[in-house]
C-alpha cells in the first residue's frame, strides 16, 4: 500500500501489482456482489488473483478491511475451485482450502488467524461484505 494512489476515491491502491481494492458494506447475494463491482468499470471484479504472488496482497488487502466474511471472485465448478477468469484455484501459505466443496454454492472469504479461508455459502446467501478489485488507471 502506498500513498500515492491512482485509484478513484474510496479504493487502495497496492503499487507492488499495480491493483486497486475495495470493500462494499452492503447486503448482496453474489451475483449482486459482482454485479456492484462491474458497476466501477471495465476493469473492475469481485476480487480475484490474476498471478502467483497476489495470494499475500489478497491477504493484505482483506486484513486492511478486516471483514469477518466476504464475497470475492471464486465459484465451484465440476466440484472445483476456480477463479471467475477461469485459473485454479491454489492453496498457499496465506489461502486455505476447505476441504467439502458443495456443487451449487458460492464461495466467500473468511479472516482466520495469519490465514484466510475460502468458505462454501448458498449464493443467495446476503453477505454484508464485497471485495472488488480492479487495475490501477495510467
Amino acid at each position: 500500500m502506498h500513498k500515492f494512489s491512482p485509484c478513484p476515491a474510496g479504493w487502495i491502491y497496492y503499487q507492488s501489482i499495480g491493483s486497486c481494492f475495495r470493500q462494499l458494506d452492503a447486503p448482496f447475494t453474489f451475483a449482486e456482489a459482482r454485479q456492484s463491482c462491474r458497476e466501477f468499470g471495465n476493469t473492475s471484479e469481485l476480487l480475484q488473483i490474476d498471478e502467483e504472488n497476489e495470494d499475500e496482497e489478497l491477504f493484505l488487502a482483506f486484513w486492511h478491511f478486516q471483514s469477518g466474511i466476504s464475497w470475492i471472485g471464486v465459484q465451484i465448478e465440476d466440484s472445483k475451485l476456480k477463479w471467475l477468469h477461469g485459473a485454479a484455484v491454489a492453496g498457499s501459505t496465506r489461502l486455505k482450502l476447505q476441504d467439502h466443496l458443495k456443487n451449487g454454492s458460492c464461495i466467500a472469504i473468511q479472516l482466520e488467524d495469519t490465514h484466510v479461508k475460502l468458505v462454501n455459502v448458498s449464493c443467495d446467501e446476503r453477505i454484508t461484505n464485497t471485495l472488488c478489485k480492479m487495475k490501477a488507471p495510467k
